[in-house]
């Protein structure tokens, strides 16, 4: 079986709860961030395999693994057979931010994805309208974040989460608080090749 350009990890759950909504408007904006990684990658000169799939599995499949433990919304696939993944958040503010899970659930001591993630990019998009269309987005290599963090070159705040009742509290940073390097591009006004590429 021929491997899709773009492949996404669906875990079928019934969500429950205030925060449903975020999920279900996510998986409206999938088609819009699948455009926007095909302009990414011909904009750095690689070209992904045609076409796009979706894993659907349940929390107890093994590939549901990708997402719950490693933090991989979708897995990129490269026509010279490498792999790039990713994980992505869709928002409907208008802090732009990137935002990461800090402890799932700190009274607990419940590490969040600022732990576990071992996805190589994040991607973070805000339709702050609602419009079906990015304000803003930013793509970040992962592992040159976690680098620039760990030497104490990006300003991230902490902060409880303050809706939804939710337990998790998350860490945060300016769009612009990024260094060039760790940027692999953003918009919404053009595609930026920037950082390490």
């Amino acid at each position: 079986m021929k491997k899709p350009g773009i492949l996404r990890f669906d875990i079928q759950s019934e969500i429950k709860g205030p925060g449903r909504w975020r999920f279900m408007e996510s998986q409206k904006r999938w088609p819009m961030a699948n455009e926007l990684y095909r302009s990414v990658f011909s904009s750095l000169g690689l070209t992904l395999l045609g076409g796009c799939d979706t894993i659907t599995c349940t929390k107890e499949e093994a590939k549901s693994n990708y997402d719950i433990e490693l933090g991989i919304d979708v897995l990129f696939n490269l026509d010279n057979g490498l792999q790039i993944t990713c994980q992505e958040k869709f928002l409907f503010t208008s802090f732009y931010t990137v935002t990461v899970e800090y402890f799932n659930d700190p009274a607990n001591n419940i590490p969040g994805d600022w732990f576990t993630l071992r996805s190589n990019w994040y991607f973070v998009g805000y339709d702050t309208n609602k419009t079906m269309e990015w304000n803003k987005w930013i793509l970040l290599d992962w592992p040159a974040v976690k680098l620039a963090t760990s030497q104490g070159l990006i300003a991230w705040q902490l902060r409880q989460n303050q809706s939804d009742n939710a337990k998790a509290n998350f860490k945060y940073a300016r769009f612009d608080n990024f260094p060039a390097n760790v940027v692999v591009a953003q918009g919404p006004q053009q595609i930026k090749q920037l950082g390490l590429f």
